[in-house]
């Protein structure tokens, strides 16, 4: 399924909440559809209203073809969906944008094991994560935290799809997929490839050990790709999309 938020552009201050299929809006109180909508009568919300916590996964290659983790967590309120517009401060020259597949959970969950993680997902969705680079090269150059040169703005959408309709590309476990995805900058690619993303089951499990797991909380995965691997920044003007086989293309313009 695809699970979505939106607005009727002829009541855009009532978000509501369904599926999408074959280019309709379904709208459901939570039971049962009560509407269908053309998609050109609706626009895109963020799938999920707030996050509870968002965890930011890290991978770092080790010998022997090994592979650390970690995971950082970010802001839930900086969160914005599909199709948004981002006023960038004009003291903002340039952004990086890292590409990303994120999972929402679920239910409440605590002590989980990562082999049972899978049960806790409700669905996967591409997000984009902007960052201040300069900001974030001063605070490592001085030792201190990157916190701030992270707490920008992220996008999620642009809708949820639930592991059901991704058994094609499941990996070695439950949790983890093998997706195919593009990065584009103002209509050009930057990046164009196929990967396999984890480790969600061990962070979930991390995660869930001094505190249960929490309806709506955002695990993404590590970074895909991003625009200063590519030599760019991104700024005022530019439009950057993520578009990932299954899930959907996500859109974020920034003015």
């Amino acid at each position: 399924m695809k699970l979505c938020r939106f607005v009727l552009h002829a009541e855009p201050q009532t978000p509501r909440s369904g599926l999408y299929y074959e280019g309709r809006f379904y709208e459901t109180d939570g039971e049962k559809a009560i509407g269908i909508h053309d998609s050109d009568s609706a626009g895109l919300l963020a799938p999920i209203i707030l996050a509870p916590s968002v965890r930011v996964l890290e991978t770092q290659p080790r010998g022997e073809g090994g592979t650390d983790w970690g995971y950082q967590l970010g802001n839930p309120t900086r969160m914005v969906g599909s199709n948004s517009e981002i006023e960038l401060p004009e003291e903002i020259e340039g952004l990086d944008v890292e590409a990303r597949i994120a999972l929402v959970v679920s239910g409440r969950g605590q002590y989980v094991r990562p082999e049972e993680a899978h049960e806790f997902i409700l669905g996967y969705a591409p997000t984009l994560f902007f960052k201040l680079p300069e900001e974030a090269e001063h605070t490592a150059a001085h030792g201190l935290p990157v916190g701030a040169a992270n707490d920008v703005f992220w996008a999620l959408g642009p809708v949820l799809t639930t592991p059901d309709e991704l058994i094609d590309n499941l990996g070695e476990s439950l949790t983890d997929y093998s997706w195919q995805y593009r990065l584009r900058l103002n209509g050009e690619t930057l990046s164009e490839a196929e990967t396999l993303q984890g480790p969600y089951g061990e962070a979930m499990a991390l995660a869930s050990r001094f505190g249960p797991l929490m309806p709506g909380e955002v695990f993404a995965g590590p970074a895909l790709a991003h625009a200063r691997g590519g030599g760019q920044s991104v700024r005022a003007g530019d439009t950057i999309e993520l578009e990932v086989q299954k899930l959907g293309r996500l859109v974020v313009r920034l003015v």
